[in-house]
């Protein structure tokens, strides 16, 4: 099963991943290792980790010490075994292999030698086990950490690991459905909430009486400050049918609303008319790239032609990537037949390209899909700014490509973008966990590869520093010199047209 997506640092922040695997069931023959003979500075024998795991201060020492050693005459071909040299037997030998094969074989760049990673593995896992951060006996939480750890050490910037419940926490995100109250909001990291900034209609959170503006400051008795963003919103999801208890602060007073879940689709594309000097400007704010967005997003811009609307702003700040499927279908209907993306890897020499041609999207699945086969044919603005990543930034960079060539009128305005060209892939095991590696460089239409670089656009506008953290959402209109300049811009644009 291939499932594209692309994700940033924040989603746990944001990945694109391709399922290449339905789980890890292949069982791996240990073969034997005899426990390597490593002194600490006083010329005793260090003891095997295993032995020392019920004290995790006792272990971290231990553990740096043979992190710190060096390398035997004899060397292992693996870090499995290299651990198990050190004697480290309680944790899942086979899903710490499959994770270094899967390693070995996909990842975007050549991974450092055994001893390299080892070594860098072994002190970023004492220093978490002297932070207690996990228990060194528990062979569960230890393979945990020692899969965290390892994509530290080969230096995957953009990697992730998911427990069973995260990782189905993260695929309900991509798929755009779950069970909750109904509710856009933004975290608050000045005071620790959420700001309730939409109220869907019909939903349970509109029947309770929420309303936008409010800030929840606690589930079910748990502050939000102390939760955090993402788990707030893992709190407030749930199954359908029960109910979650929010402490919300609406001016001076404090409300209690017991809600109960039910089936959402997330919501990422916001739309509105904006009226300027004469001219209907159709403004289209998106918010991440899921798999419920491509919908949204043809609706709204519909909506906003039959409204009228001369000219588009698509606002991308703060998005912070998702689904390549998404995005492709999105640029697929606002652009000319014609290439949007390319993807190239280490592992083989073949370059996928992505296009769309008749309303035929080639280069994603096995089989092409069929798309609207549409063009919008008016002028655009994109605005973007550093926390435009990934998807986002390919959405940026494949409007401005078409607009260098003249099949498209297109102007980007904001600041450079976060720089993250590199694709994501996840492999699931077979206990329900999942890791998500970077596998892939892509490119938008033009070739050009912007990892670690951005997007730099057409018009530079720099926020003031005290607003420069500010979600979109959260900025009045005379706040937001952005948007002011997109609009500028695009009214000029049109109101020079013959």
């Amino acid at each position: 099963m291939k499932r594209l997506l692309f994700r940033s640092l924040s989603s746990a922040l944001l990945l694109l991943c391709m399922l290449f695997s339905a789980g890890c069931t292949t069982v791996v023959l240990r073969p034997p290792v005899s426990t390597v003979a490593v002194t600490d500075e006083n010329g005793e024998t260090l003891p095997a980790l295993s032995e020392v795991a019920d004290d995790p201060a006792r272990f971290a020492e231990v553990l740096r010490a043979y992190a710190a050693s060096d390398p035997p005459d004899v060397r292992l071909s693996s870090v499995s075994d290299v651990l198990r040299s050190w004697g480290l037997t309680h944790f899942s030998y086979d899903k710490f292999y499959a994770l270094e094969q899967v390693y070995r074989r996909y990842y975007v760049r050549e991974t450092p030698s055994v001893y390299e990673t080892v070594a860098s593995l072994g002190a970023l896992l004492a220093d978490c086990a002297e932070a207690g951060m996990f228990d060194p006996a528990d062979g569960t939480a230890l393979t945990d950490w020692l899969i965290a750890c390892y994509q530290d050490a080969v230096g995957d910037k953009y990697a992730a690991y998911f427990d069973p419940e995260s990782f189905r926490n993260f695929t309900s995100e991509t798929s755009g459905s779950f069970c909750g109250i109904g509710v856009s909001a933004l975290f608050d990291l000045e005071d620790g909430t959420l700001e309730v900034t939409m109220v869907l209609p019909g939903t349970p959170a509109e029947a309770a009486g929420i309303l936008p503006g409010d800030r929840i400051t606690a589930v079910d008795g748990e502050s939000i400050a102390d939760l955090g963003q993402q788990n707030s919103i893992y709190r407030i999801r749930g199954e359908e049918g029960t109910a979650v208890t929010l402490t919300v602060r609406r001016g001076e007073e404090t409300l209690t609303f017991t809600i109960i879940r039910a089936p959402m689709t997330d919501v990422s594309v916001y739309d509105r008319i904006i009226e300027e000097s004469g001219h209907t400007l159709g403004y289209v704010m998106i918010t991440s790239f899921e798999t419920a967005t491509t919908a949204q997003f043809i609706e709204a811009v519909d909506r906003l032609v039959e409204a009228g609307a001369e000219g588009f702003l698509f606002d991308l700040r703060a998005n912070g990537g998702g689904t390549l499927e998404s995005v492709c279908q999105m640029l697929a209907y606002l652009l000319p037949d014609g290439d949007i993306a390319s993807m190239s890897y280490r592992y083989t020499s073949d370059v996928d390209v992505i296009r769309c041609e008749n309303g035929r999207l080639s280069g994603l699945t096995a089989q092409p899909m069929a798309v609207p086969d549409h063009r919008l044919s008016l002028p655009m603005v994109v605005l973007c700014n550093a926390y435009t990543a990934s998807a986002a930034e390919l959405f940026t960079s494949a409007l401005r490509d078409y607009d260098a060539w003249g099949l498209a009128d297109v102007v980007t305005v904001g600041v450079a973008t976060y720089g993250k060209g590199t694709a994501q892939s996840t492999y699931r095991f077979g206990d329900g966990s999942a890791i998500t590696i970077s596998i892939a460089y892509y490119q938008p239409p033009c070739g050009v590869n912007y990892e670690g670089v951005g997007v730099i656009p057409d018009l530079v506008v720099e926020m003031p520093e005290e607003l420069s953290y500010y979600h979109p959402q959260r900025l009045t209109p005379e706040q937001d010199l952005q948007l002011a300049a997109a609009v500028e811009n695009l009214v000029g644009r049109l109101s020079d047209a013959p």
